[in-house]
């Protein structure tokens, strides 16, 4: 019985590791769960049984609780002859702070005026319903962003319908909305703090002069400065990358590939 908090922290980091290296979401849930137990046993050593329900319960919520949010998109882009091209701009994240943090305060705004807390609550149909009292309370960009919140949940669950049906084109139309929608309602291309620096907006206009039929393009992580990505056509890459390079300096356009594994670790 003394042994208890031993085995189940020993399954514990058992689990720990399997998920460490597969980083498939396969045993985290188990992590938890075995934690919880090794706790329980060291006050309630001889309960094995409580600690074995612990074990499968926390486990199992933890997976239900998760599952929703995580879902595995099994697409292999090298069928499509696509390459997924990410362009450092050189810009600069100092002095950004406020401009993230204005985000999901200003959507904030308009979900407390739609008494809620986060917009997630919020009807849609409800916001273009009282869009002009919204505007009237909040202002205009919180309502934008606003747009771009609704807007881009059915983005991203089109893009995860095209690419789970094979419609690559559909996905790629899902990201270019995205993109535009970035720009246009959640504004996270450039700050308005400094409007003579505007490197990933040089870089979205270039890539889309460039690309035209051979792909698509939008800002990549938070925005602000830093990085777009643009997926592209194979037969493309090459030139792509050097009129990139041209602009933005050697090796600003890293080429990566899509595995359909997702991460893994090799050994």
């Amino acid at each position: 019985m003394e042994m208890m908090p031993y085995i189940w922290f020993g399954i514990a980091l058992f689990m720990a590791i399997i998920e460490g290296v597969t980083y498939q979401l396969v045993s985290i849930w188990f992590v938890l769960g075995a934690v919880v137990s090794a706790i329980v046993s060291i006050f309630v050593p001889e309960n094995i049984w409580l600690q074995i329900i612990l074990f499968i319960v926390i486990s199992v919520a933890t997976l239900i609780a998760t599952k929703p949010i995580v879902k595995k998109i099994t697409t292999d882009f090298e069928q499509y002859n696509y390459s997924l091209c990410i362009v450092d701009t050189k810009g600069d994240h100092v002095d950004l702070t406020d401009d993230y943090a204005m985000i999901p305060s200003e959507m904030k705004k308009v979900a407390n005026y739609m008494g809620k807390e986060v917009l997630r609550e919020c009807d849609s149909n409800e916001f273009y319903l009282h869009l002009a009292k919204i505007r009237e309370a909040v202002g205009d960009r919180p309502a934008l962003r606003a747009f771009h919140f609704f807007t881009e949940e059915k983005n991203v669950q089109n893009a995860v319908d095209a690419l789970e049906k094979g419609k690559f084109d559909e996905f790629l139309d899902a990201i270019k909305k995205s993109g535009n929608s970035s720009f246009k309602y959640l504004q996270n291309v450039y700050t308005n703090r400094d409007v003579q620096h505007q490197n990933m907006s040089i870089a979205l206009a270039l890539s889309e002069s460039l690309l035209r039929t051979y792909g698509v393009c939008r800002v990549h992580g938070g925005g602000f400065a830093g990085t777009i990505q643009a997926f592209v056509h194979n037969d493309f890459v090459d030139s792509y990358k050097s009129f990139i390079d041209n602009v933005f300096g050697e090796n600003s356009c890293h080429i990566l590939k899509i595995r359909k594994y997702g991460g893994i670790r090799v050994i």
